[in-house]
């Protein structure tokens, strides 16, 4: 299903599974250019918080867990989604069967740009779950100073899209979210990456 309304700057067309769609968003102003600009030291304060976390690791990883899902990766996503919604005015309309709230979920989407994690987590914020979200990751992506650290503390799920090297790595962190016993939303780009025109006609020469 096809969506349109959003401006260029964020993507020409927009594919998504129900039950959100964009209707409209306006450029940024310069309120919101202010709030962008106070996000990396937004970021590096989060980064500190999960630094000092890693001290409670002996401990309790259930709590570091809690700490970075809870704290960091909420508060990052909630500031996130309210430049979106808000400051942005991104106006989202939900249709669809309800999704309950504090429910654990397998979640499947398109992948077309970083439009999506505002889709994902308009649903998530409504229904208690933003904290527990949880996305399968390109593994290199834990690489990247200071972001793919948080990544790892909140328990993003890293793979290198190889079954043999991924198995192993797989079971142990569903292993960790079973004994948890916390909700969780686990996240799959079905298509592994952005779509593209691009890549989808390379898809197609393919097949």
């Amino acid at each position: 299903m096809t969506y349109k309304g959003v401006t260029d700057r964020y993507c020409r067309e927009l594919e998504l599974l129900d039950p959100v769609k964009i209707v409209n968003v306006d450029y940024l102003s310069l309120s919101d250019l202010k709030i962008i600009l106070e996000i990396p030291i937004f970021a590096i304060s989060i980064n500190i918080v999960q630094i000092c976390s890693m001290l409670l690791i002996p401990y309790s990883r259930r709590l570091v867990w809690d700490i970075n899902s809870r704290g960091a990766a909420q508060s990052m996503w909630w500031v996130m989604q309210y430049i979106f919604e808000k400051k942005h005015k991104g106006n989202i309309t939900f249709s669809g069967d309800k999704v309950p709230p504090d429910e654990s979920a397998v979640v499947i989407s398109n992948h077309r740009s970083f439009t999506d994690f505002y889709m994902l987590h308009s649903v998530a914020i409504r229904r208690n779950m933003l904290p527990h979200v949880k996305y399968f990751s390109k593994d290199s992506l834990k690489y990247i100073p200071f972001f793919g650290f948080g990544m790892w503390l909140m328990g993003m799920i890293f793979i290198k899209r190889n079954w043999t090297q991924d198995e192993g790595q797989l079971r142990k962190i569903f292993k960790t979210i079973k004994r948890y016993a916390a909700p969780i939303w686990v996240v799959n780009f079905v298509e592994g990456t952005r779509l593209t025109q691009k890549k989808l006609q390379e898809v197609n020469r393919i097949v």
